[in-house]
């Protein structure tokens, strides 16, 4: 992994605790297998593009990073290259409010205030049983993000606090039971 200016080095507790999540929802609980459709995932403020590729690493068939630094699109797309999966992780520096489809996987490691404005949007871009992957937070928030993110439709399935940071794991609601 090409390490530069962008954040995401895979050495910061809410980096490790994204790829955590990301390996209970995708390897441990497998929770997209069988959707019989193209997976798809998004990073959003990818940085380095750690979160996109690992998910394609994880098992997804396509990752869409995105940032609005110019710096973190062009080390994203390095990295992506790098590991031999720009076939299969497009960056560009779309905001969030621009992006038009659904995603089956959205992973952020983002601040609390973001986590918390982008959660209307993030409700109308997931599919289906599709899940978020959230890092990024105090664990003093980790409260008032559950709690967004159930109010918007979204089912808690994991959580983990690490050095005091937090991660979490929603799956968008259906009559299933995690």
């Amino acid at each position: 992994m090409l390490q530069g200016a962008s954040f995401g080095s895979g050495e910061h507790s809410t980096t490790r605790l994204s790829l955590m999540a990301m390996e209970y929802a995708l390897m441990n609980k497998k929770l997209l297998k069988g959707t019989g459709r193209t997976t798809k995932s998004l990073d959003i403020g990818t940085g380095t593009g750690v979160l996109a590729i690992a998910s394609v690493l994880m098992g997804i068939e396509k990752a869409v990073g995105i940032d609005i630094d110019l710096c973190s699109v062009s080390e994203a797309k390095k990295n992506a290259d790098i590991n031999n999966l720009s076939d299969k992780i497009t960056v560009d520096d779309r905001a969030v409010e621009k992006i038009e489809s659904k995603f089956d996987l959205i992973m952020a490691n983002l601040r609390y205030p973001t986590l918390m404005s982008i959660c209307p949007r993030i409700s109308k871009m997931t599919d289906d049983n599709g899940v978020l992957v959230f890092s990024g937070f105090k664990d003093s928030e980790f409260a008032d993000i559950k709690k967004s993110y159930l109010n918007f439709g979204f089912s808690f399935v994991w959580g983990k606090c690490e050095k005091k940071w937090g991660s979490v794991v929603f799956v968008k609601k259906d009559d299933t039971q995690y």
